[in-house]
């Protein structure tokens, strides 16, 4: 195995590993990964109406507000939805500092009264919509 091809393997974008028209596993890890990404991408989005979810999760270099988006929902995976920072950093094909730092960033804001409650109702969001997706496609 080639070293571009080991980077390959672990270089996975957050696209879904389930296909729309695929089942979802619930006993699977990757699927309940995958959904609880998903849900704390659209929480976040709803927050950030302007931005749209492709611009989350891929922000451009000029983009600030996506990127602090996509920090937002790297913490809200982590944090409220409990994803490990290694597995995060896998389905982003990013560096695990680079996770860590996004969390840093986040939870230096959080000392802002004004934006913890914003993001305490984003998470609540993400995490209402993951208990009932998991509910829906588990059943």
């Amino acid at each position: 195995m080639t070293a571009g091809q080991r980077e390959g393997k672990h270089r996975k974008s957050i696209k879904l590993l389930v296909k729309p028209s695929g089942s979802f596993n619930a006993h699977s890890f990757n699927h309940r990964c995958d959904l609880a990404a998903r849900c704390a991408i659209e929480a976040v989005s709803n927050g950030f109406q302007w931005l749209s979810v492709e611009q989350i999760e891929k922000p451009a270099r000029s983009q600030k507000d996506a990127q602090f988006a996509r920090q937002i929902a790297i913490r809200i995976m982590a944090f409220d939805l409990q994803i490990e920072q290694r597995h995060i950093a896998r389905m982003q094909g990013r560096q695990r500092t680079s996770i860590h730092f996004a969390l840093q960033t986040v939870e230096e804001r959080m000392e802002e009264p004004v934006f913890a409650v914003v993001y305490e109702g984003m998470a609540a969001n993400a995490q209402a919509a993951y208990a009932n997706k998991l509910e829906r496609m588990a059943a």
